[in-house]
């Protein structure tokens, strides 16, 4: 197997079905392989975890960044911060623009999106909110993969 970025070694792995002491090695901010210490691929980076817990990303499927006194784009990097180390990887905010809940999703998508590329310290998606007829007639648009 190809060399990897970084391996974190000795950690105690928690998986679904238990947990145990395990390498892991990552390579492109992908894991690409977990295994039993010394059986994963070396790394640029070696990452000594003895004693500490190694936990999968959590994800936060629903989150209100949009509902707080500092404008989205203030929370998205501060709240994208505070997700990162509490090992939050992936948050899935509510799109609603609160100065308008009727604007449609055709015109303030691109602006969020926009917002979480320059802010983000995190993966994010988004839910919305649906409470206009327009909004609905939106839903193709929301769902385009060129994003």
């Amino acid at each position: 197997m190809a060399k990897a970025d970084t391996v974190v070694r000795g950690g105690m792995v928690v998986r679904r079905d238990g947990r145990r002491m395990e390498d892991v090695a990552i390579r492109d901010g992908k894991i690409i392989a977990v295994g039993e210490p010394g059986t994963v691929p070396d790394g640029d980076e070696i990452i000594d975890a003895k004693g500490l817990y190694v936990i999968p990303g959590v994800i936060d499927p629903h989150v209100h960044l949009q509902l707080f006194q500092d404008p989205f784009e203030v929370n998205v990097l501060t709240e994208s911060r505070s997700f990162a180390a509490g090992g939050v990887t992936t948050v899935v905010p509510m799109l609603l623009n609160r100065e308008d809940a009727t604007k449609s999703y055709r015109e303030y998508t691109p602006w969020a999106i926009d917002v979480v590329k320059q802010n983000s310290m995190i993966d994010m998606g988004f839910s919305a909110v649906l409470g206009t007829e327009e909004q609905i007639f939106d839903i193709p648009f929301l769902v385009r993969e060129d994003w």
